[in-house]
């Protein structure tokens, strides 16, 4: 699976807009720091950027990113190689993969 590799600005749209719609808060709301980012939510996170983006992102980077711009930047450096959740996560990368 290979996505195209879009400017930084977009990549962080879009995940603000799935934050946002994760969490489900206006857009403006989204402070990832400040609103305490579940575990599943971070899942579902994570599910919605490999079907939109094409990156398989460890939900335990969601979890550690401290705002959007950060995650974004996560993003944009999975999406120029060709890693996995297995390979920025070690073991606990496999087990991430299970859809809810």
């Amino acid at each position: 699976m290979s996505a195209r590799l879009p400017d930084d600005g977009s990549v962080e749209e879009r995940l603000a807009d799935r934050v946002a719609r994760v969490l489900r808060v206006a857009r403006e709301d989204v402070r990832l720091t400040t609103l305490g980012m579940t575990s599943l939510m971070a899942m579902e996170l994570r599910n919605l950027v490999l079907r939109d983006l094409a990156v398989t992102l460890p939900v335990s980077l969601v979890l550690r990113a401290p705002d959007i711009s950060a995650l974004a930047a996560e993003v944009q450096a999975l999406m120029g190689s060709d890693r996995t959740a297995s390979d920025a996560g070690g073991a606990v990368g496999s087990m991430e993969r299970i859809e809810i």
